[in-house]
Parts: C-alpha cells; structure tokens; sequence
C-alpha cells in the first residue's frame, strides 16, 4: 500500500507542474524557431533574433501554435498526403502579446482534464529556453480562441479554398479538396456531361470542401482530371445520395457519388 500511495503522489506531483529547461545555442534556436527559413535569417546571432532578456516565444491551444519573431506569427501546415507536398498558411497574430504575462505562465499550476486541450507556453529567460504546460487552462484557451476566430479562421478557411485538388492533413485533421472548373470554355465535354447530371439530381460543384464523389471504373477521380480524360462512351452511371451513398463509400460521399464504367474497365 505504501509503494502505491507514493506512486499516487508521484504522479499527481507530475500533472501539477512540469517544466523542462534546455540550454540556448544557435542549433537549438534554428530547431526551434528557424527550421524553415533562409541560411541569412536561421544564421543570425541570438541578440539579433531576442532583444530582451526575457519574453513568451510560443503559445500553443486547441486550435494551433502561435510563434514570436518580429512580432507573433500563426502557421499551419497543410501536407498532400499522396505527394507530401508542403502548403504553408501564416499570418500576423496581433494581440497574443496580451493573452497571458511571464510572471502570470511561472504562477499558474496545471490543470488535469480529460478531453481538455493543453495550453503551452514557451519562453527565453537568462539565455535559457523554458517550457511549461499550463494544461487545461480554460480561461487563456478562451482568450486563444477569440483571437483565432477574430483574426484567423476565416484567413485560413480562404486560404484551405484555394489548395489546389488532393486529401492534406494540417496536424489536426484529414481534409479533401476537390477543385470545380469554373471557367465555361475550359469546360471538356465529359465535364460538361457529368455536371448537369449532377444538376439534374440536384448536386452543385461550387464548393471545393463539399463536392460529391465522382468514381470511373472503380478509381476516385477529381473534377480537374475529367479535363484530362479522353473522349470515351459511358456504359453505365448511377448517382447515388444520402444514405445509399455513405453505406458503400461512407462519409466522403456525404455530397453524393456518380459512378461510372467505361468500355475499357471490360478489357
């Protein structure tokens, strides 16, 4: 009994406070802060990149990570997952500045709760890195998140609408894009086709986060590649929506799919 009640303490001791500390030198800093910028910028001297000798360098929430340089910035990584092509998505945050003070992050205790985001907080303080995980902090996640729903989310929503054709993940979560043709004359013929059937069944191609499936001889093909399709006749289609849809293709046919087979799915 004693071993388990000291190992109860432990534990509780662990949640309530963890803080590491990491001696600062230049290949720390261009971990840290500089993994993707130029040689002259991940180069720089530490007194050129830190002018203070104490400030909150990164806040991390729910809804992302917000990262000081000239002043804080907000980045997401959106990752093709089919050709690991990087999209990257950054904006000025102003405003984290006041989210939460030095000498409030070095007071605050954890807080354990299941299904709660952590809230983290990182800092350079005597030329040292600190980092401490304020767990579930509600007061300053709800800070954090006003300022993402105020400055961010309709950026980076704008920014999700323009990714070109492909399934991505940011960190958080999976997302396909499915481009439609907009311009009338870049229209192909098969294009044009599937398109009005859709119409017809009361399915638009507007929206590039809700478009239905579009399945030709078993395989997912996106808008843009009807373009690239040679001109073929379709021995069979069918449009499926609402339940007969997501029973055989599950959720990414929540917008409904066209199936179609082709001659040469015969060969």
């Amino acid at each position: 009994m004693r071993v388990i009640f000291f190992l109860a303490l432990f534990l509780v001791a662990t949640f309530s406070y963890s803080q590491n500390t990491i001696e600062i030198n230049q290949d720390r800093i261009i971990e840290l802060f500089f993994k993707n910028q130029t040689a002259p910028v991940a180069g720089s001297r530490l007194d050129s990149i830190f002018q203070l000798p104490k400030k909150i360098v990164r806040i991390g929430g729910r809804n992302g990570t917000y990262t000081w340089k000239d002043t804080f910035e907000f980045r997401r990584v959106f990752t093709n997952t089919v050709t690991k092509e990087e999209l990257m998505f950054e904006i000025q945050s102003k405003g984290i500045e006041e989210i939460v003070t030095l000498d409030e992050v070095k007071q605050l205790k954890p807080i354990v709760a299941i299904d709660c985001p952590s809230v983290r907080i990182e800092w350079i303080e005597d030329q040292q890195y600190f980092e401490k995980s304020l767990g579930c902090n509600r007061e300053i996640e709800a800070r954090l998140s006003q300022i993402f729903s105020r400055i961010i989310s309709d950026e980076i929503q704008a920014f999700i609408l323009q990714l070109p054709s492909g399934a991505y993940y940011n960190g958080m979560q999976e997302l396909i894009v499915d481009q439609p043709i907009r311009e009338e004359t870049q229209k192909s013929n098969i294009y044009r086709e599937i398109e009005a059937e859709f119409h017809k069944n009361g399915i638009e191609l507007s929206n590039p986060l809700e478009q239905p499936l579009v399945i030709i001889d078993d395989k997912r093909v996106y808008l843009e590649e009807l373009n690239q399709l040679e001109e073929q006749e379709f021995l069979s289609s069918i449009v499926l929506k609402g339940v007969q849809a997501t029973a055989v293709y599950g959720s990414n046919a929540r917008n409904g799919v066209m199936i179609l087979k082709t001659a040469s799915n015969l060969n």
